[in-house]
């Protein structure tokens, strides 16, 4: 039977490549980003991106591991290596990749031996262009061997597709790829929820098995209740089990309809989500389950049901999460394919990127939409259809039962596109239309109605989205005080929105000393700012209301944060009030009305400034008081919050 190894404890030197023995080597525990203690620099090409510090680098990473099975096959399965990584097995190159957000799976059998071996990865992260946010560099993700008979299953070829039936019943498609296999080979199935659900048998041919089975009553998965199943496959050869697997997948029925929106086991459902880059803040980009946890359960409790992965696929264990924790994922594999920091590579490489990501990723039921790119550089012209026909079909080659699509800037370049008229735009944005399954814009709410005049059958999402504004040109500079998610509600077939930012992240900085992005419902600790309640008031339908002191901008520290993706100066504490005059309360809610109470008095009931669901009170306050806020449903309470002053420090821990 086949068994698994995670490999963990490596020696690593730094800018040396393989074979130098007078090499300093450090002992390093994996995941590991070579990066996130590196030196701050401000010199070089767009340092900017990389929040400010060396980034470039390169070093090996080496480990000796023991083969003491009689197993005939060996797997080096790797997350994730940042970036042009070259593996070695006893000095012998074995594979590579140049994508460091891409999972390989390397059959190193013929280079292993019984005993002792010898793994080397050298990380090559001197290229000249770097992302446009921080990487990181090394293995930063899982790394393990897979052991396995002769006869076995193909790492990432199992595909489970359930499809309801009018009756309500599932009908669950299982294939499976395999390998090493003879004449005599057949694979059992058994699905599992609290027991035994269903089983059946299949013969292998030509190398691939393949049967549907029946759930009658299936527990559906959806954000509101995650169920999930289980599919053991059990490989058997002349009678005897020889391998193994267990896959993880959900029964749900998401359907997309201009008409009546995004609709999910029946239920009309809005995308809640937030943009996600993938590094851990200040740990680096080195993936860490229980930070994600914590940070995913943090934007939930605010209402947040799924997430974009911006712009590169997440570790493999990120999805795991999102399964069990009921996120959909809008799931993203590059930024500017062949005009970003990827252009040697594209060409060469993309169909060999979508295969190893989509059988990644197709059995995790969170998973609802593939999207192949972002702000691609030609965008609007003859020339985004070759690439964009090609990623589109190579998804469908390995799963046709998700829609893909890709990110679309507001069509702010190139030149000849910038220059066109709304209309114009809108026209371009229906040709795309007929490219792709659903139409992904970046800030383009204000021309919504002009893309389904023109492509009236065509859903939008939102998927980007400012915390406050809303453009009123493709210049990020001009901008109006409506929020991006008025437009959800107030128009059927847009189906969601994902904020731009969820959590503030490294890199994209803006000047330094700034070391990341900060306009974020989330700092880079994972600490909710006032524009959490804002979106949690967009998100939630139960009454919810927060509230939040606004301040002069000069009373604050430097933002560091572009004007359209800004939130209006407030604090989330009473400590600021100003010296004279009254103060300025933000309330947050979805209830129908507010007010204000301090020491069992009405000091506000009718809001100054509406913009959204965002209220804006003035009060004459007591310093040192706490101040109520209810949200008021049919003139009755509903919600209630507390805005606190805080006392004096007490000490540094």
């Amino acid at each position: 039977m086949r068994y698994a190894k995670t490999l963990q404890e490596f020696s690593f030197s730094h800018g040396k490549r393989l074979g130098d023995e007078q090499a300093e080597w450090i002992p390093v525990f994996l995941p590991h980003d070579m990066n996130a203690d590196a030196p701050f620099a401000v010199e070089g090409p767009w340092p900017y991106q990389q929040g400010y510090i060396q980034s470039r680098c390169d070093g090996t990473y080496r480990c000796d591991f023991v083969k003491d099975n009689d197993l005939e096959v060996t797997y080096l399965l790797a997350d994730g290596i940042y970036r042009d990584c070259e593996i070695y097995v006893n000095g012998n190159y074995v594979g590579g990749s140049p994508y460091g957000y891409i999972p390989m799976t390397l059959d190193i059998s013929e280079h292993v031996r019984a005993g002792q071996n010898r793994l080397e990865i050298y990380v090559n992260n001197l290229n000249e262009r770097d992302d446009r946010w921080y990487s990181g560099a090394g293995i930063y993700r899982r790394l393990s061997l897979l052991f396995a008979p002769k006869a076995h299953f193909v790492p990432d070829g199992v595909f489970i597709q359930p499809v309801l039936r009018p009756d309500g019943a599932a009908e669950v498609s299982i294939s499976a790829e395999l390998a090493g296999c003879g004449e005599n080979c057949a694979v059992s199935v058994t699905l599992l929820s609290n027991g035994a659900e269903a089983a059946g048998q299949a013969a292998v041919l030509d190398g691939k098995a393949a049967l549907t089975l029946a759930l009658s009553a299936p527990a559906f998965w959806s954000p509101e209740e995650p169920n999930l199943y289980k599919a053991e496959l059990t490989l058997f050869e002349n009678g005897r089990e020889v391998d193994r697997v267990t896959e993880t997948f959900g029964v749900r029925k998401v359907e997309f309809d201009a008409q009546n929106g995004l609709v999910l086991n029946g239920k009309k459902t809005y995308l809640c989500g937030v943009n996600l880059h993938h590094d851990c803040g200040c740990l680096g980009a080195a993936y860490y389950p229980e930070v994600w946890r914590e940070r995913l359960a943090t934007l939930k409790s605010f209402g947040l049901n799924a997430v974009r992965t911006s712009h590169n696929p997440q570790a493999r264990e990120f999805y795991d999460l999102c399964d069990e924790m009921g996120i959909l994922v809008l799931d993203e594999l590059y930024d500017k394919w062949d005009d970003g920091c990827y252009d040697a590579h594209f060409w060469d490489w993309y169909e060999r990127d979508v295969a190893a990501w989509v059988r990644r990723d197709r059995n995790h039921p969170c998973v609802f939409l593939y999207s192949v790119g972002n702000e691609v550089y030609c965008q609007g012209l003859t020339t985004l259809f070759d690439p964009l026909d090609k990623l589109v079909a190579c998804v469908k080659r390995h799963d046709d039962t998700r829609p893909v699509s890709f990110g679309m800037h507001p069509f702010g370049w190139p030149e000849e596109v910038a220059n066109l008229s709304p209309e114009g735009k809108a026209k371009l944005a229906a040709s795309i239309a007929q490219h792709v399954d659903v139409l992904l814009c970046n800030y383009q709410e204000h021309w919504y109605h002009l893309y389904h005049a023109l492509a009236p059958d065509v859903c939008i999402i939102g998927s980007e989205l400012y915390h406050w504004y809303t453009n009123k040109t493709e210049n990020a500079r001009e901008c109006v005080e409506k929020h991006p998610w008025q437009y959800v509600y107030e128009l059927p077939y847009v189906l969601g929105g994902f904020y731009w930012a969820g959590i503030d992240y490294r890199g994209e900085s803006l000047e330094p000393p700034v070391r990341g992005w900060t306009s974020s419902l989330l700092d880079i600790t994972g600490w909710p700012k006032p524009q959490s309640y804002l979106a949690q008031a967009y998100w939630t339908e139960r009454p919810m209301v927060a509230a939040a002191l606004s301040v002069p901008k000069e009373a604050l520290p430097p933002a560091y944060e572009r004007l359209a993706w800004s939130f209006p100066p407030c604090v989330p504490h009473l400590n600021a009030l100003p010296l004279e005059g009254p103060a300025t309360i933000m309330v947050f809610t979805n209830c129908e009305s507010a007010s204000l109470w301090q020491k069992g008095r009405k000091v506000a009931d009718t809001p100054v400034k509406t913009v959204g669901r965002c209220l804006f009170f003035e009060a004459e306050l007591e310093p040192g008081e706490d101040l109520l806020v209810f949200g008021e449903v049919n003139g009755q309470k509903a919600a209630e919050f507390v805005l606190s002053p805080f006392g004096k420090p007490c000490g540094l821990r």
